[in-house]
């Protein structure tokens, strides 16, 4: 964790300025993610401000994961029904490749929310955001 948080650090000023703020958050978050610190990850994202369709997407499926991890069940509830919405006022912008990835995120999550691996699993065979953390709890 702390050799990619360094790396992270060390780089950041390679990155437009005006995305700097957004990408060091976003960074932080998914080196969170990527060793399984969920507690971590909401203090990177929570509060603050993204613009960028796809940035608003990156931060709450990452919050929704530190959800699910934490077994915050009603929160995740709300924030998937939210997402979902979103979603679909954006699926325009999205294209039709990357909505169906993060719609397909959103029906393994609901699955899971639900104890339905069967269904789940599923979600697995097709395009979906996220795919590596999907099949690592999965399997828990």
């Amino acid at each position: 964790y702390e050799q990619i948080k360094d790396f992270i650090e060390k780089w950041i000023f390679l990155v437009n300025e005006t995305e700097r703020k957004v990408t060091l958050l976003r960074c932080h978050a998914s080196n969170c993610l990527y060793h399984e610190m969920y507690d971590q990850l909401p203090l990177y994202i929570l509060g603050k401000e993204f613009k960028k369709t796809d940035d608003k997407i990156t931060v709450t499926i990452l919050l929704l994961i530190a959800l699910y991890m934490s077994a915050e069940k009603e929160a995740a509830e709300m924030r998937l029904k939210n997402f979902n919405y979103f979603l679909k006022r954006n699926i325009k912008d999205l294209g039709h490749n990357k909505f169906k990835r993060y719609i397909n995120f959103v029906k393994f999550y609901s699955f899971m929310l639900k104890n339905d691996n069967i269904n789940a699993e599923h979600c697995l065979q097709d395009e979906i955001a996220y795919r590596m953390w999907c099949s690592k709890v999965i399997k828990k």
